[in-house]
């Protein structure tokens, strides 16, 4: 399964070790790049981003999000993608019905 995955930081302060965890979810990111399961991530300016992941459940995916060492930091939009063709095959299935 695909995911577009939207985030945003929340409002309010931030820790003093902020850096520190950062840089741990720049590792987080391409640990996850490497293996597969972030497929595409970008920075969304000011404070957010956008990322297409992959997992073979909803369970899965929210196993890893909840990993995302920025994960309490952040408001999170989660989308469920299916494949455009297949889609469209679907809706013209049904409307052939």
């Amino acid at each position: 399964m695909k995911f577009l995955v939207i985030s945003k930081m929340k409002a309010g302060p931030v820790p003093e070790n902020y850096a520190d965890i950062v840089r741990a979810a720049k590792e987080w990111i391409n640990a996850k790049k490497a293996d597969g399961t972030i497929d595409v991530v970008y920075s969304i300016v000011p404070r957010g981003g956008v990322a297409i992941t992959n997992a073979d459940s909803g369970e899965q995916a929210y196993d890893d999000f909840i990993t995302y060492p920025l994960f309490p930091f952040l408001e999170w939009k989660i989308k469920i993608l299916a494949d455009f063709n297949h889609a469209l095959d679907s809706v013209l299935k049904v409307l052939s019905q």
